[in-house]
């Protein structure tokens, strides 16, 4: 009882996400700010797992990690056969999509989908979460410079996945010619909560090879 009574209390912990604001670039509005939340990096099911036997779960890590993934596989299985599945935490439910042309299925019009929603406790702990805003995100320019063509390639906001103030995660655009290229970043960021009066530009120290 011990062991549960700690993990519940660390449930209902407030939660704070920490976020960045920044401006909304569609409208003349010079308030009009959204909000980007920090990641903090991605887990899976091993690193739950570890968590909670961190907290002091009695259960051996390799039972729960072979419970939880059995768990998942069924809850997919019910949801594709036709029942609608709630874990508590997330409710699914399938769907198909397209339009059915002559009555009959085209699986190049049509496809399986699973919705999925919040479920009550994830509802729960949504409730009990605050937001920390750090302030306001300054903007970072993102270009590919061909090496030998000198064409500059600036990168659109889909492509950049973390942009942090000490972190930067990007995709490589899948239009860019092959050849080799030079990375480079424009930034306001001076450190994590200040920004500068003018952009300064670094540039990679190695070539992109795009083949």
């Amino acid at each position: 009882m011990q062991g549960n009574a700690q993990f519940l209390t660390l449930y209902l912990m407030k939660k704070t996400l920490k976020a960045w604001l920044k401006k909304n670039q569609l409208t003349p509005d010079p308030n009009d700010f959204s909000a980007s939340v920090v990641s903090l990096g991605s887990v899976d099911v091993t690193t739950i797992i570890d968590e909670l036997v961190n907290e002091g779960m009695e259960v051996k890590r390799e039972t729960a990690v072979d419970i939880v993934t059995r768990f998942n596989r069924k809850a997919a299985d019910l949801a594709l056969s036709g029942y609608n599945v709630n874990t508590g935490l997330v409710y699914m439910r399938s769907i198909v999509k397209g339009t059915f042309y002559n009555k009959t299925w085209n699986p190049d019009v049509n496809s399986v989908y699973v919705s999925i929603t919040q479920g009550f406790d994830l509802r729960q702990a949504v409730a009990d979460t605050a937001v920390e805003i750090l302030g306001e995100q300054a903007d970072r320019g993102i270009t590919f410079t061909n090496t030998t063509t000198k064409v500059a390639t600036k990168l659109d906001a889909d492509h950049i996945v973390l942009n942090e103030p000490s972190r930067l995660l990007i995709l490589v655009p899948t239009t860019l010619e092959a050849g080799e290229y030079e990375l480079s970043v424009s930034t306001q960021f001076s450190n994590g909560k200040t920004t500068l009066k003018t952009p300064r530009t670094a540039t990679a120290g190695f070539a992109v090879i795009v083949a």
